[in-house]
């Protein structure tokens, strides 16, 4: 996938008359990307964002904040606090 930015230069550069294999030199990205994005009737690409929502660890974040300080020196690992 490509970045809302290079989606604006494909265009860009592609309205200046460069043709597409000069395009896929400059920006450094697959000839059928830049077909697919001329050729296509796609809008800027929009990714979808993560939702926010609670965590499957939020049940245990109090457990885990507390046990980490107790073990000091040690480093636990996820694997330990999971036991």
């Amino acid at each position: 996938m490509i970045s809302k930015e290079e989606f604006m230069k494909i265009k860009v550069l592609a309205k200046q008359g460069m043709s597409q294999r000069a395009i896929t030199k400059q920006l450094g990205i697959s000839r059928n990307t830049v077909k697919k994005y001329l050729k296509g009737n796609f809008e800027q690409p929009n990714y979808a964002t993560r939702k926010s929502g609670i965590s499957k660890l939020e049940a245990y974040k109090p457990y885990l904040h507390s046990r980490l300080p107790k073990a000091a020196p040690i480093h636990l690992s996820a694997v330990v606090l999971l036991r």
